[in-house]
């Protein structure tokens, strides 16, 4: 006979937190069961979907200020103190805190006008945060790079010398002829090559360049793509190239263009099931959350479909590169959505779906690192030399990317939740050494509570139980202006005669973090 499962099943009461905005918070009655299956792994965790975006492009694309132009081609939006020709410490350490393993460069649709070679070299008026300051501060932050070329500006040429600047070694061999790259590089102060492995051809170009270029079809973009392709192929074969996703008839007809010309494909998504650019003004945000965190999970089909149109152009299976994600909710009124708790927890279960297995996620990056408008951390003040080293305020999104770094494991597991308790979601990792398990579970209800028992099998844990709850007063709290209003606490508890149960707040993120028993 197959030898019995060992099962701890503990149960401990976690005091609620703080008030809700109602004064009441309805508990279900009958607890529910999480259960995570300790020896049934899913996969390893895929760090690069802890990727982030900084600005340091042309910022003519958008602004017209001279204060802007500086703030964001000068500064790279806060990061980057170019008097001292450093990264800015205090971000440099935010960043690190957030766990960002990838740094796509140089921004969005800014990247549309962006010439790299302007950007290089001694003595630059302008762009004093160029493509060698951007690859030292992801150097420093121990970030890999992706590298967004321009679709617009220059050619394959272009894009071709930049590979060889950032990747082949100065010793004259000079592989796509004209200008020896590396050479230069070396006289920049990089002798060694950066080794850049990821590249993406172009930044949602069928929307034109916010210029004089409205649109562009998906048959001209797939031509340039392949020109690209070859040319930089040619520099160095190793790098991996990626192609521009869309919808579905743009993408069935690049796909059936460049067919297996492509090592991973670009898809950027927002969600805010359908309230994005709608006045907000009287609705009610929990009706607007409670639709919209349920958005992530319900992406999965459309994710399935990708990846099965990438099979059948390619003949083999081809990633997803995320390389913007975030909710889409850009109004300011009544208050920046985008930066709420709810966001946040939005964000929480876009992580949880990119780290499926099953979804091939090759990286992913959150727009944006540092920003007034986007960012997960901003400061005050105008971005100028004198406001680098003001305080820097953590948005909720922040916490969460933080919590993954320090309490999630290298090992995904299965786990299940009670019928009932369909709005708890559940994500189960363990180390390597399998001698501790980390449970992130989202509470995605915005006015129900729920108690549930937590069951590990094959799992005998310590008594004592981490904690760690993200949460605030209310699903549109703000960190914006002093307004402190969402934070992290944490707790440790004790079992209780071998028990534990848990109260998982309305809109909320609770991580458990597990010992095992010796």
């Amino acid at each position: 006979m197959p030898a019995k499962r060992n099962r701890c099943v503990w149960s401990c009461l976690l005091v609620l937190l703080g008030a809700v905005s109602t004064g009441f918070t309805f508990v279900e009655k009958q607890p529910g069961v999480i259960t995570v299956f300790t020896n049934q792994e899913r996969g390893l965790v895929n760090k690069k979907v802890f990727g982030n975006n900084v600005a340091g492009y042309d910022p003519s694309t958008y602004e017209q200020s001279r204060e802007e132009y500086c703030g964001f081609s000068d500064f790279g939006g806060g990061l980057w103190d170019p008097e001292l020709n450093r990264p800015v410490s205090e971000v440099l350490a935010l960043m690190k805190e957030a766990g960002v393993s990838v740094l796509r460069f140089p921004g969005g649709c800014g990247t549309h006008h962006y010439d790299w070679k302007k950007t290089i070299g001694k003595d630059r008026s302008e762009f004093r945060f160029g493509l060698d300051e951007f690859l030292t501060v992801a150097r420093e932050m121990g970030a890999e790079s992706i590298i967004t070329l321009s679709y617009f500006t220059g050619n394959a040429q272009t894009q071709a010398d930049l590979v060889e600047y950032l990747n082949t070694p100065d010793d004259g061999s000079n592989p796509n002829g004209g200008a020896d790259w590396a050479a230069v590089r070396a006289e920049n102060g990089h002798p060694e090559p950066y080794g850049v492995r990821y590249f993406e051809i172009g930044n949602e170009v069928w929307h034109g360049d916010h210029r004089g270029i409205a649109k562009v079809t998906a048959k001209d973009y797939a031509e340039k793509y392949l020109t690209y392709y070859a040319a930089l192929k040619a520099v160095d074969p190793d790098i991996q190239i990626g192609v521009v996703l869309f919808d579905k008839s743009w993408d069935h007809e690049v796909l059936g263009i460049i067919q297996d010309k492509l090592d991973f494909a670009i898809v950027h998504f927002y969600f805010s099931a359908g309230w994005a650019g709608k006045d907000l003004t009287n609705q009610d945000p929990k009706h607007v959350f409670a639709d919209t965190l349920k958005e992530p999970e319900r992406y999965q089909d459309r994710i399935r479909r990708k990846l099965m149109s990438l099979r059948e152009a390619a003949g083999r299976d081809i990633p997803l590169a995320f390389t913007e994600y975030n909710t889409a909710f850009t109004q300011n009124e009544p208050l920046p959505y985008r930066h709420t708790l709810g966001s946040a927890l939005v964000n929480a279960e876009i992580v949880k779906v990119l780290m499926n297995p099953e979804n091939n996620i090759l990286l992913a990056n959150y727009w944006d690192a540092l920003s007034r408008f986007w960012g997960m951390v901003y400061y005050s003040g105008s971005v100028d030399q004198n406001s680098l080293y003001n305080h820097y305020t953590k948005r909720p999104s922040f916490y969460v990317y933080q919590l993954y770094h320090h309490h999630f494991g290298d090992v995904l597991l299965k786990s299940t939740v009670s019928k009932q308790q369909a709005d708890l979601s559940v994500n189960s990792s363990k180390n390597i050494d399998g001698d501790k398990v980390y449970i992130f579970v989202v509470n995605r209800n915005v006015t129900k509570a729920f108690e549930s028992f937590v069951e590990l099998e094959d799992f005998i844990p310590l008594e004592k139980v981490d904690a760690w709850t993200l949460d605030g007063t209310r699903v549109d709290a703000l960190n914006e202006d002093g307004q402190e209003q969402v934070s992290v606490s944490h707790k440790t508890m004790n079992m209780q005669d071998g028990k534990f149960l848990l109260t998982f707040k309305p809109h909320s993120l609770t991580v458990l973090e597990f010992k095992r028993k010796n």
